[in-house]
């Protein structure tokens, strides 16, 4: 799972988990020697230990709504006595990513979860999900089939998402995860988080954490040329 997480007995037995800025952010204490901190915007001074990826076997998956009013994933892993519950929202890339994977995954294998950003020249970022067994093995990137295709229109303003077409891809996507979530037993082990628990884990949300949970059915795309789901900035990438 995370190396190095609940090796002291003092330790929460569960891991909260959540994606920002590419990596796994994990709250911690004045007491590690390898946790940055910070001041968030309620002027508290947080610790946080930051890695690259986690991951376990899935034994929980749910969708439900944050503290934020966000709908939110929350992915239950276990790896031999260490339970980590990773938390991300799912209008963002990291959620668009986790669609196109999480119905081919081989739930019998050991999953690990990779954030992914990339930081472009002109400040522009692309983020995105990435699951796998193994460093040579990666779990098949596709959506399930029929699943209805995201359409871009031109306006005057260039060219947004077609809410319509948004709207059938998401309600396909959405009863598609509940069928997989109920058809494979993973609502019997998934854990609840206090309200404590959450505010401690989750924090407050960072510029860049809000700017993942914006919208994007009115995004205006830059440019006029021909825009697909891989050149606009994680939009649908690799989908």
């Amino acid at each position: 799972m995370l190396t190095e997480i609940n090796e002291n007995s003092n330790v929460n037995p569960i891991t909260w988990a959540k994606i920002s800025n590419g990596l796994i952010v994990v709250n911690s204490d004045a007491s590690d020697p390898k946790a940055k901190t910070r001041v968030n915007k309620l002027g508290n001074q947080v610790y946080e230990r930051f890695y690259a990826s986690i991951g376990g076997i899935i034994t929980g998956l749910s969708v439900e709504e944050n503290k934020f009013g966000e709908t939110e994933v929350r992915v239950t892993l276990m790896n031999e006595e260490k339970k980590g519950v990773l938390s991300f929202n799912l209008d963002s890339a990291y959620g668009r990513g986790f669609l196109a994977q999480i119905f081919n995954v081989d739930l019998t294998k050991n999953v690990a979860f990779h954030p992914w950003q990339k930081v472009f020249e002109d400040g522009s970022k692309r983020t995105n999900l990435y699951l796998n067994y193994s460093k040579n093995e990666k779990v098949h990137y596709k959506l399930p089939e029929g699943t209805p295709e995201v359409k871009w229109v031109e306006t005057k303003k260039g060219k947004v998402v077609d809410p319509v077409s948004k709207a059938e891809h998401d309600d396909f996507l959405d009863v598609k995860l509940k069928e997989f979530i109920a058809n494979n037993n993973l609502t019997s082990n998934r854990p609840q988080m206090t309200g404590d628990e959450f505010v401690q884990a989750v924090g407050e949300l960072t510029d860049e954490e809000k700017k993942q949970l914006k919208k994007p059915t009115a995004e205006k795309v830059k440019g006029s040329a021909d825009i697909t789901e891989s050149s606009m900035d994680d939009f649908f990438k690799d989908m």
